[in-house]
């Protein structure tokens, strides 16, 4: 009776770490959509600032090396929490229990 309780106990703590990192992954992917869209936005800006007043130096270039290393470091945080590097669909990796 024991080893069935104990084999559902971990069926459900494997349940749970897979949704746990699962939300990571998916709060990474914002992450990484908000970044792209803000630097696309500010090169956009500073091209047109370009063609209207003439050559400026490449001001957004600031915000993509501070920004880019919040989402390298985030990134880093969520493979070492979730230990994989990507998750893929239907991969065997994604389906193993982790210890």
């Amino acid at each position: 009776m024991s080893d069935a309780f104990d084999r559902a106990v971990e069926r459900e703590q494997s349940e749970r770490r897979r949704w746990r990192y699962r939300g990571a992954w998916k709060r990474f992917g914002v992450h990484l959509r908000v970044y792209l869209f803000v630097n696309l936005l500010l090169a956009a800006i500073w091209a047109a600032e370009a063609v209207v007043d003439g050559g400026h130096p490449f001001w957004p270039v600031h915000a993509l090396w501070g920004w880019g290393i919040g989402l390298v470091v985030h990134y880093l945080v969520v493979t070492r929490v979730t230990g994989r590097w990507r998750p893929r669909r239907g991969h065997p990796s994604t389906t193993t229990q982790i210890s």
